[in-house]
């Protein structure tokens, strides 16, 4: 007889998202009105966030981006960046 393995599969969902983002610290955020952000991309390397977000500059230059190294750690699940307070803001120099 088959059973409700849902709990299951959104536990492993949940797990797999947070072993993706622990892959890619370093996070391109998008400052949005009235203190609101929303995560645009993550990446692995500084360097290739610094090149997105250069890019995306460049693309939009009306919009606010900021890069942020946002790692996981193994205990804290959550996926709001806004959740954890020992974040570093990173801003890049426009060129």
């Amino acid at each position: 007889m088959p059973y409700n393995n849902s709990q299951q599969d959104s536990t492993l969902a949940t797990h797999a998202s947070s072993y993706r983002e622990r892959l890619y610290p370093w996070a391109i955020v998008s400052i949005l009105p009235d203190m609101q952000r929303t995560t645009v991309s993550r990446f692995r390397s500084r360097s290739d966030a610094e090149g997105h977000l250069q890019c995306l500059r460049q693309l939009k230059p009306n919009d606010s981006f900021i890069m942020v190294f946002a790692p996981k750690s193994d205990m804290n699940h959550k996926s709001d960046i806004e959740e954890q307070p020992d974040i570093e803001l990173t801003t890049a120099s426009a060129t």
